[in-house]
């Protein structure tokens, strides 16, 4: 479980802004939000990829398959 320790320092570092404010608990919950809505747009898009890659070997593979039939 790699990818959660990265994530989870990644979710600290969001606690403050950039002027070294400490957001309020709303602030935080709604950054919190937004974290967990990117994760998961980036690992549906990483498993979209993934499918799209193993779609393409199974036709390559089936392609090759075929001509020497």
């Amino acid at each position: 479980m790699e990818g959660n320790s990265r994530s989870s320092a990644s979710y600290l570092r969001y606690f403050s802004d950039d002027k070294g404010r400490v957001l309020s608990e709303e602030e935080r919950a709604k950054e919190t939000v937004y974290i967990q809505k990117m994760e998961r747009e980036k690992l549906e898009k990483q498993k979209k990829k993934e499918a799209l890659e193993k779609a393409e070997k199974e036709k390559a593979a089936g392609a090759t398959g075929e001509s020497k039939s």
